[in-house]
């Protein structure tokens, strides 16, 4: 699971690993950090965010947390198949001038 997209996905799974990580840290390193932890989720990191409180109340501030630098199986893609046909087509018919 070693193959990133960019240099910054590297850094930031680095930044991981020394420790927790607000988003304005991370914010830092990546301005689309969460496109970044969301494709080392896809990847098998388990990593976790939680919103800070102060006093009760929701501030903007998340810390980040990759748990025990433990990679988990991705899970497997779920392919649809598509819905069987309820109407069938039928041949084009000709199309007729009904005006002038």
């Amino acid at each position: 699971m070693g193959v990133y997209k960019s240099s910054q996905a590297q850094r930031t799974l680095r930044a991981l690993q020394q420790g927790d990580k607000t988003n304005f840290e991370l914010a830092q390193i990546a301005l689309k950090y969460t496109s970044i932890i969301s494709d080392l989720r896809k990847a098998g990191y388990n990593i976790v965010g939680k919103r800070k409180f102060v006093a009760g109340k929701a501030t903007g501030t998340w810390i980040y947390h990759l748990m025990n630098n433990q990679i988990v199986q991705p899970k497997p893609k779920v392919v649809e198949e598509e819905p069987p046909q309820l109407f069938y087509e039928e041949t084009p018919r000709s199309i007729t001038k009904w005006w002038n």
